[in-house]
């Protein structure tokens, strides 16, 4: 998830179309959960609650920003038909020929021999300080990333006058002043294949608008990011593969597919997330051992003796015992091999098994 804040600024372009409509601002700030003067910026959360309280109250998907209306679902139709074609360059070229999400020609892709760039037709919306401009390059380069499953890596961001505050952080890139709106990147990525499709489409539109706000980094192996996200969701239990696959905005089977193709297995991965977890708890003291277990999802304490003791070699007594008299576990010779048997085994929860789920966002 994103840490940066969403700059105050963006309260008021995002509301702008809503005002203008004849909605009161106050109310609906109330509504969605945002302060009245949001000086120091919003959380991406609360950003994503005030999208979607305006998408509510105006019944228009694009917010009253566009030209067009944009009625329920008219970014998912577009992105369907995008979908179906075989790579990014063909997908873009039917998406920006949609005019029920963009006017005629206002929004292309240009592609020289190393350069291609996304640009926004200059006057095409009413844009005081680049907000709209800005808003579109972002959900067009994070549905980008998605589509072809890579990180697409910004050359420049270029704004007719001021770029928005923060477009930095948001972007990842240089940010400078050119005759429009544009995101340059390497012409190459045009000829990565699309590797998305309808369910995935689902479990994405289904975190939107947060996963826009989200700084993509889909370069790294799957394994990682699966990791990450199993390591994040301890916080309120040991994440599922259906939260996983859904904090990574793909389907289970996707997920799945993507892990085999990685030679590992989530069941594996989440085996030994849980194994360094526990080994950090026991060695900092942070709590007893019957809560480290159920925290991490085991029915009972014994059976997280078992695994830890298929683990290291020790009990958590004796791991504890030694990490009071060492700073690290891993200068006593305990050894964190990969484990062959996995805790889990289809969706039936033993004694062995976590059993604890909660949501990872």
């Amino acid at each position: 998830m994103v840490d940066h804040l969403i700059p105050a600024p963006y309260v008021g372009a995002i509301t702008r179309g809503a005002v203008h409509g004849g909605l009161e601002l106050g109310p609906l700030l109330r509504r969605a959960g945002v302060p009245a003067d949001p000086e120091s910026g919003l959380s991406a959360a609360q950003f994503s609650e005030l999208v979607l309280e305006l998408r509510r109250v105006t019944g228009d998907e694009f917010l009253g920003l566009l030209p067009a209306r944009g009625a329920p679902g008219a970014f998912g139709r577009m992105c369907v038909q995008a979908l179906r074609e075989q790579d990014l360059g063909r997908a873009l070229h039917r998406a920006f020929a949609r005019t029920e999400v963009f006017p005629t020609r206002a929004v292309q892709c240009v592609s020289g021999d190393h350069a291609a760039s996304v640009s926004i037709r200059a006057g095409t919306v009413p844009d005081p300080g680049n907000f709209v401009a800005g808003i579109v390059l972002l959900v067009w380069h994070r549905t980008a990333c998605w589509a072809v499953d890579r990180y697409i890596p910004l050359r420049r961001i270029t704004f007719p006058g001021e770029a928005p505050p923060g477009s930095g952080a948001l972007f990842g890139c240089p940010v400078t002043t050119g005759p429009e709106a544009s995101a340059q990147f390497p012409a190459h990525y045009l000829r990565c294949p699309v590797r998305r499709g309808g369910t995935d489409l689902r479990a994405f539109l289904h975190r939107a608008p947060l996963v826009f706000l989200d700084r993509p980094d889909l370069g790294g192996a799957i394994s990682a990011r699966v990791r990450h996200a199993l390591a994040r969701g301890l916080r309120r239990g040991v994440p599922s593969l259906e939260q996983v696959a859904t904090r990574l905005a793909m389907s289970v089977a996707t997920l799945r597919r993507r892990l085999s193709e990685d030679g590992v297995s989530f069941r594996a991965l989440r085996e030994e997330v849980l194994r360094e977890e526990a080994v950090a708890s026991l060695r900092e003291g942070r709590e007893p051992v019957h809560e480290l277990a159920r925290r991490l999802g085991f029915s009972e304490s014994s059976a997280f003796r078992r695994a830890f003791k298929r683990w290291t070699g020790l009990s958590p007594g004796q791991a504890q015992t030694l990490a009071g008299a060492s700073s690290s576990l891993s200068t006593l010779g305990i050894s964190l091999p990969r484990s062959e048997a996995p805790l889990v085994s289809g969706t039936n929860h033993s004694a062995t098994a976590p059993t604890t789920q909660a949501p990872i966002m």
